[in-house]
């Protein structure tokens, strides 16, 4: 009733009259209970960022609650908007604390844009700016940072409040002293992705420029971290990190923070990354016993991390270096030959130089029989170099590692070649590297994430929903990410995708991969489907089909009011409509027209309810 009265209101002074009578009747009408009341009826689906972000329509164009909460506070005056404003931000707030991101984001999209088109007093929105961050509570905002694929959802809350913004979550984090709080705000720096990049360069740039790398080395770890958790922009160089990276190398930076740095400059495909971490290879391998500059029981972990990330670089010159660490006895820090296990990450097939010589010593390193007798003399150098080789697509490799399998079962290290074999056979076959499918619970993955995903993947095969009695609600077919063909009752296809987001299934879902055995309702009478259309118009109609349940719930029984009915604008099929109104003259109410009529749900209750706010439907009297 509360949504009902906010959405119908025209004016300000009938939304207050609409309050007043509420009051009567003994409900809260209160303007931040409207706004809670409003936020329960927005959908909870997530969209794609390219989708959320469309510039070409305000956030409350399509949604009806939204512009209900845009109008409470555009229809009244500043001081008296700028007030509500107040309550819609803290029952943004409140929907976010309570888990409902998809609905808080909406609701703060829409806070900002009144506040860019000036509905609130520039000290009011100062004011609660810098007050209301600290509202967020710390567990969601975590919860929320760390799915990434909901973080654009995040990334706009985040854009409100001023010290949640990259330079603000910087500042903080120079200063902060607990390590719960330095992770949230490393996260949440993430969050905000390449975007946060140039100002992390620039405070790294400050701090290595005016202040000590010692006592600064914690800050310094954070903004190297974040530079290997943030990918670069495209359109972003490398060059002037990998100088700044390269100034962590020096003897005299702390080791926790040079391996950081040297994990950073692993993942930079660049000459100037190759030559600086070849050269810290060299200069760790060379270092005098009793060097001061590099405490001794740092240099086997620096060693290991230089290795792994020039094994991860995969140049000619790189993979030279690390088989030349292996093979040599010039370090005496650590296991040199256990490091050449890092080149599992590199498909040495486009060094054959190197994949000759380690299939050469693997082929020396197999044990012998000698009298009967098997004798194992290398079994650690055996398993370093089925692991080196591991990441290789070689026929020859792959002979060779299936001999040992079957020629040494019961060794650990034929254990091991068995399993590289499986993974190459893997690796070659792309179906079935993906799995036999995926099952799961609707009610924690959603359609709309679960259709994303297959979508995004392309998958081909058939997504099964089922209740909470397992009892199935729906099918769905899908070819190469597209929607082939789709059932749900009745309903078939787009009309069925609709339901699916209309009325939302609670229970689970499997996903079968392959093309199916036979297609679901008629699959001849459209082209496939893309996904994402679907999902925009899906959470339309439930967005609008929670309005109209409002006047128009299960139990009413409607009989013709005054005038004729009208076609309403969402409806072109005037056979559909004169079915309709044959049902409820018949006596049936809303959910024996939903059953009866072979439509989605939002198609019959807002057509009532179109009827219901022109009058020509009334409520049947008791």
């Amino acid at each position: 009733m509360v949504a009902a009265s906010a959405m119908g209101a025209r004016s300000e002074e009938e939304f207050q009259s609409y309050r007043h009578q509420l009051v009567e009747s003994g409900i809260d009408a209160r303007t931040e209970q409207v706004f809670r009341s409003l936020a329960q009826t927005l959908p909870g689906w997530t969209l794609p960022e390219e989708a959320e972000q469309d510039p070409r329509e305000p956030v409350w164009a399509r949604s009806r609650a939204l512009n209900a909460m845009r109008r409470i506070i555009a229809g009244s005056d500043v001081r008296e908007g700028s007030q509500r404003f107040v309550e819609l931000v803290e029952a943004a707030i409140q929907s976010f604390n309570g888990g409902s991101l998809p609905q808080a984001h909406k609701m703060f999209r829409l806070a900002q844009g009144l506040a860019d088109d000036g509905k609130v007093r520039p000290e009011v929105l100062k004011s609660l700016k810098a007050r209301a961050a600290g509202s967020l509570a710390h567990d969601q905002l975590l919860g929320a940072a760390e799915d990434t694929r909901r973080r654009h959802l995040l990334r706009h809350i985040l854009d409100f409040f001023p010290e949640l913004q990259v330079e603000g979550l910087l500042t903080e984090l120079a200063t902060a002293d607990v390590k719960e709080r330095r992770k949230l705000l490393l996260v949440l720096l993430e969050v905000h992705g390449d975007r946060a990049r140039p100002a992390i360069l620039e405070t790294l740039r400050e701090y290595l420029e005016n202040r000590s790398a010692e006592t600064d080395g914690f800050m310094l770890w954070n903004l190297v971290f974040l530079l290997r958790r943030i990918p670069r922009d495209e359109s972003e160089t490398p060059e002037r990190e990998i100088e700044l990276l390269s100034r962590l190398l020096d003897p005299a930076t702390p080791a926790f923070v040079t391996k950081e740095a040297v994990g950073a400059m692993g993942q930079i495909r660049n000459p100037r990354a190759d030559s600086a971490l070849r050269q810290l290879l060299s200069d760790l391998e060379n270092q005098p016993a009793d060097a001061s500059s590099r405490c001794s029981d740092d240099l086997p972990a620096l060693l290991d991390r230089t290795i792994a990330a020039l094994a991860r670089l995969g140049s000619p010159a790189a993979i030279q270096s690390v088989l030349q660490h292996g093979i040599s006895q010039k370090s005496r820090s650590g296991s040199p030959f256990g490091r050449l296990g890092e080149l599992a990450f590199t498909d040495l097939s486009r060094h054959p130089e190197v994949l000759d010589y380690l299939l050469d010593s693997f082929q020396r390193a197999l044990p012998r029989r000698l009298f009967g007798i098997l004798r194992i003399k290398h079994r650690d150098q055996i398993a370093v170099l089925i692991r080196a080789l591991s990441g290789t697509t070689s026929e020859t490799l792959f002979q060779r590692l299936g001999e040992v399998a079957r020629r040494y079962p019961s060794e650990d290290f034929g254990e091991q070649a068995h399993e590289v074999v499986r993974d190459m056979r893997l690796r070659s076959d792309p179906r079935r590297s993906l799995g036999p499918g995926l099952a799961g619970d609707l009610d924690l993955f959603g359609v709309s994430d679960l259709l994303q995903t297959l979508a995004g993947s392309q998958r081909t095969g058939t997504l099964t929903l089922m209740d909470q009695d397992t009892v199935q609600a729906g099918v769905v077919v899908l070819r190469e990410g597209k929607i082939a063909s789709a059932q749900v009752g009745c309903l078939e296809n787009r009309d069925a995708v609709y339901q699916l987001f209309e009325r939302p299934v609670i229970g689970s879902f499997t996903f079968r991969s392959g093309d199916p055995q036979q297609e679901v309702g008629n699959s001849t009478d459209h082209d496939a489907l893309e996904v994402i259309p679907l999902i925009m118009e899906g959470i339309r109609r439930h967005d609008d089909l929670q309005q109209a349940v409002v006047l128009v719930p299960d139990d009413v029984l409607l009989v013709p009011g005054q005038g004729k009915p009208s076609r309403p604008g969402h409806e072109e099929d005037r056979d559909f409509l004169r079915s309709l109104w044959k049902k409820i003259l018949a006596g049936d109410g809303p959910v024996a027209c939903e059953q009866a009529l072979a439509v989605d749900s939002y198609r019959v209750r807002c057509t009532m309810a179109h009827w219901v706010e022109e009058g020509s439907l009334v409520p049947k009297p008791a």
